[in-house]
Parts: C-alpha cells; structure tokens; sequence
C-alpha cells in the first residue's frame, strides 16, 4: 500500500503550498528535499490521474527529446487519500518581458526562436486514436452546439474545413502545449523553459501558433512569435490552416466569456477578421504583418552576422553571453550621453 499523500509531504524537508491554482483544482507545493534541491509538487484528484498520466508522460518524451521544459520526475498513487501526484523540477525563473515586445531587437529575436526551437523538440508524442480530419471535425461539431450565435462565422469555418480537407489530411495529430501565454515562457540561468502542461491536449502542432493573445492581423503583430514561426520553419501550407486555428481558439474564448457575463465585442471582431481572410482567400499566403516582421527579423541577424546558426540552433552560438554583454554595455553607455 502506498503513503497517504500527508505522509509523503513528510519526507520533505520544506513544504510550502502554492495558492495560485491556474486552471486546474490540482493541491500545488514547493517541496525542498533533505539536500536542498526544490521540487514542484502537484496532487490530484485520482478520477484525473489517466489525463495526468498522458500529460506526465508527453512530458517525459519531449524532456528526452531536448525540449527545454520543466522535467518530469516521477508520479504515483495515495491509495489511502484515493489521490494521485506527479512530482517535477522547480523552475527557478522570470517571466520574459519580450512576450508581448512588439519590436524587433536581436534578444527578442533570440528569445523567440529559442521558443520555436523547443516546439519543435516538444511535438514527438502523436495520437493514436484519430486523425486530424476527425479531431477537427469533432471540435466544429462541437462548437455548433455552443456557439449558435455564431451561426456565420461557424458556416465560414465548416465550409473553409470542407475546402481544404486534404490539407488537414496531410497534418499530424499530436499531443501540444496549448498554453503559451507569458506566465509559462520563463528565462532562466539555463535559457528558456516552458511550463505548465496543465493545457496539454492533442491536436496539430501548428495550433499552438494561434495562441489568440499572441498575434492580430494588422501591423502590431508581436515580435516574439514571428522569431517562433521562423525557427519552428513552417511550409507554405501553415498559412492556409493558421487563420482556421486562431478563429477556433477565439470561438472558444468568445463562449467562455459569455457564460460568464464578460465582454465579448472585441473578440468577436477579431474573429471576423479570421473569417473575412478565410472567405477572401482560397488558399492564404503568409500576411502582411508576418512579412514585414519577417525581414526586419532577418536584418537583425544580418546585422550580427548570426543568421543560419541563429535559425537552427541557438545552443550552437558560443559567444551569444558575451555578445550580450557587449550590447548591454553599448546601451548603458548611450543612455549616459543622451542623460
């Protein structure tokens, strides 16, 4: 019989819960063990433990794949408690301030293909159980039930679907992240780190590129994602499925905000410009703000002379902390002459 979870978290030499719960009603502790290394600790509700386990186990594989995200360590039962946990590292880091930079400089640039680098070690665990064609259908039929009010821009969505059927056909169905907003991007003294799978679900790898805070089709486009999409390395076919991800993930947003009384014109209108592109385009091509970022981001590297090495492998740039340096100390010296 294994330890109530009570005696578990009396093996640690610390133990400090951690109030935030996010989206999950999971118990979450900082643990420290007897040698001072700290731990991130979560118990759950055993109903939840399969879902736990795939989520612990997408994790497992990607962490061997070399994605640079928090490492799994171990899970179990309490048997007595009818609990489960999963027990991994703790992430000493900060919260990027360049997730939501707007401009291109050569750390945003970085930091940004650092992350479609990751993605790309993250998506290796593929499911099983359907295929893109049906996740995808599903997830429409789905949003007719509880969108009703949506009545054009869902007829949009299930004719640009039936349009490019072969497109989805051609696509893997995988299990994703599907949580990348700034609160799991964390710099830390390793690099970047991905956190938080509490979102992991399966759908296509590229859906993780409609996260709706992320990118607008108009001239803000955010900087960070575009170094993401250009490290990550698309084909020209990303296009055509990108506007349909994002106008899924606004749907679902625009549902949960209605139940809960909150506003939802705003999002509303950035659906329809999803679904205006959708009806205005047989096959789109990569927008107008993605292009215009997309070369500044290539004048950057050129101008540091780090173009190829920097696209594929940014562990690869041996003199990237000094580079750094140099940059900073060009800054603090600029700031004294214009001070």
């Amino acid at each position: 019989m294994s330890v109530t979870s009570s005696e578990h978290l009396a093996t640690f030499a610390q133990v400090f819960p951690i109030l935030d719960r996010g989206r999950s009603k999971d118990r979450k502790y900082r643990v420290t063990e007897n040698n001072g290394n700290m731990l991130y600790l979560r118990v759950h509700d055993i109903k939840y433990h399969d879902d736990k386990a795939k989520t612990f186990n997408f994790a497992k594989q990607a962490f061997a794949n070399g994605a640079s995200i928090m490492q799994p360590l171990d899970m179990g039962i309490y048997d007595d408690e009818k609990e489960g946990y999963t027990l991994w590292e703790w992430v000493q880091g900060v919260v990027s301030s360049l997730v939501f930079r707007r401009n291109f400089d050569l750390e945003t640039a970085m930091m940004g293909s650092k992350l479609g680098c990751i993605l790309k070690k993250l998506h290796v665990v593929p499911c099983l159980d359907a295929t893109c064609v049906d996740y995808y259908q599903k997830e429409l039929i789905a949003l007719k039930k509880q969108a009703s009010f949506l009545k054009n821009q869902l007829n949009i969505l299930f004719n640009y679907f039936e349009r490019h059927k072969n497109v989805f056909a051609g696509r893997p169905l995988l299990y994703i992240h599907g949580d990348l907003n700034r609160g799991n991007i964390l710099v830390t003294e390793r690099g970047l780190v991905l956190v938080d799978f509490d979102a992991v679900h399966i759908g296509d790898p590229w859906e993780e590129f409609s996260e709706d805070s992320w990118v607008a089709l108009d001239d803000s486009a955010l900087a960070l994602v575009i170094a993401a999409i250009h490290a990550y390395n698309p084909p020209p076919e990303f296009w055509i499925l990108h506007p349909f991800y994002c106008a899924i993930k606004l749907m679902k947003r625009i549902i949960i905000y209605k139940k809960r009384g909150k506003e939802v014109a705003p999002i509303v209108a950035r659906l329809d410009a999803y679904c205006n592109l959708m009806s205005a385009s047989e096959a789109p091509t990569a927008p107008a703000w993605f292009v215009s970022e997309d070369k500044l981001f290539f004048d950057i590297m050129q101008e540091n002379g780090s173009v190829n090495i920097f696209v594929h492998d940014l562990s690869r740039i041996k003199l990237l902390p000094p580079l750094m340096a140099l940059l900073a100390g060009v800054k603090r010296l600029i700031k004294r002459i214009f001070n």
